[in-house]
């Protein structure tokens, strides 16, 4: 089960490496994975190992979750998009399913899901962080033909960025074995690092201080220092030695990634003109002058949603319709979205559509806040700093799954089970 759902969960970054590889497939990879999601959920109703019964917070998220998706539908009344709303719609309904199949699988392993993924993720960073080394020796010249593939930067570390957190921050071990578990989190630290996303790896920054002053706080409230947390440093410690031996080996591969790193993330600070003067490369101005059109627009389009909310009062209420902002923005029936989920929900499906989303929301964020065993509520939030800047409200399936995980007290699905 936690290998079809792990298809599932990395269906996206899979099919980006098919399109990029030229590997025909006949149907969206996403929407295979989901069926092979429903075919084992079939499969496990069929031997009466489906847990059919919920405690009230997750019967009312899913059924806010199924208004919020007919109140999508019914918006395609009105939409002026005639083509990709029913797309969108459709596009949607992995994200049901990715919420609904850790809930409903009786023999779902969260602890064994994170290990399949975290060490997957490792592999498939590499495995990208590779041929972005060949695109780099191209000279930008094929472009076109690493297009499919360039985003997965984006995509692998806000995964990687997830599961250190679930890994840090969970009650119970993922990893049973205490040098894994250092090794994989620090090494995923480092990759996440090398792939140069800025967001996910500055909120799990940001996130991290305050799972850690907690840790400390506990240990001294307690008089507690473990000889397990003097053993995670030497092995993070071990972990760094073997990347500093492998950077020596590598050194001109690394540095090129190492540089390109600290060259995002500089651009987040504020700089004087001489600073930005001595910026030394071509390709550097060339990366600079690409982040700054993509923060642009990105500005832009959030500009343009809050004014079309606050111009179209009525509007504003049922929204414009589902897959109506590429319309809206470009005049385009195209997939659009102002990277920003709430804003898009707003603008497409009004405050009526936001009203039930949120509630959804408070009724993931509120079960259980204390006793979650694998998937600690800065989780969440990180999921939610994520949604503040970049992606659509359908293309969150992985996140909606965490949401599911978050709301089991524990691997034992009877302990969710309503008691008479």
């Amino acid at each position: 089960m936690e290998v079809v759902f792990t298809i599932f969960y990395l269906s996206g970054i899979i099919k980006s490496f098919l399109i990029f590889y030229n590997i025909p497939f006949p149907i969206d990879f996403t929407f295979l994975a989901s069926f092979l999601l429903l075919l084992a959920l079939i499969i496990e109703f069929k031997n009466k190992k489906i847990s059919v019964s919920f405690n009230k917070n997750i019967l009312l998220s899913f059924v806010f979750l199924i208004l919020f998706y007919l109140w999508m539908l019914l918006s395609l009344i009105w939409t002026p998009s005639e083509s990709y709303s029913y797309k969108k719609v459709m596009l949607f309904i992995p994200n049901i399913i990715g919420f609904g199949f850790p809930l409903l699988c009786k023999r779902f392993d969260i602890a064994k899901f994170f290990r399949i993924v975290s060490i997957t993720l490792i592999f498939v960073s590499i495995w990208f962080l590779k041929i972005y080394l060949d695109y780099l020796d191209d000279g930008y010249s094929k472009k076109a033909y690493y297009e499919p593939i360039l985003g997965l930067y984006l995509s692998c570390a806000s995964f990687m960025g997830l599961n250190i957190l679930v890994i840090l921050g969970a009650k119970k071990r993922i990893f049973k074995n205490l040098f894994v578990s250092s090794f994989v989190v620090t090494l995923t630290i480092i990759l996440l690092f090398l792939l140069g996303a800025r967001g996910p790896f500055i909120f799990v920054l940001l996130l991290l201080i305050p799972l850690f002053i907690i840790k400390y706080i506990y240990s001294y409230y307690f008089s507690k220092v473990l000889l397990s947390d003097f053993k995670k440093a030497l092995y993070s410690g071990l972990t760094v030695l073997l990347f500093f031996v492998f950077f020596l080996i590598f050194e001109k591969e690394v540095k090129v990634l190492l540089d390109r790193s600290v060259f995002r993330i500089s651009l987040l600070m504020p700089s004087s003109d001489s600073e930005t003067s001595s910026v030394p490369t071509t390709s550097n101005t060339t990366k600079s002058s690409s982040v700054n059109t993509s923060v642009d627009t990105r500005i832009d389009q959030l500009k343009f949603s809050i004014d079309l909310i606050k111009n179209n009062k009525f509007e504003s209420i049922y929204g414009f319709g589902v897959g109506s902002f590429g319309i809206l923005y470009l005049q385009k029936d195209f997939r659009a979205y102002p990277h920003n989920i709430f804003l898009e929900i707003w603008v497409e499906l009004g405050l009526i559509g936001l009203i039930l989303f949120l509630i959804f929301l408070f009724f993931v964020f509120s079960k259980n806040l204390n006793g979650t065993n694998y998937i600690n509520l800065l989780v969440l939030v990180y999921i939610i700093l994520n949604v503040l800047k970049s992606s659509s409200y359908v293309d969150i399936r992985v996140f909606f799954a965490v949401f599911a995980m978050y709301m089991l007290s524990s691997n034992d699905k009877s302990l969710n089970e309503i008691t008479t």
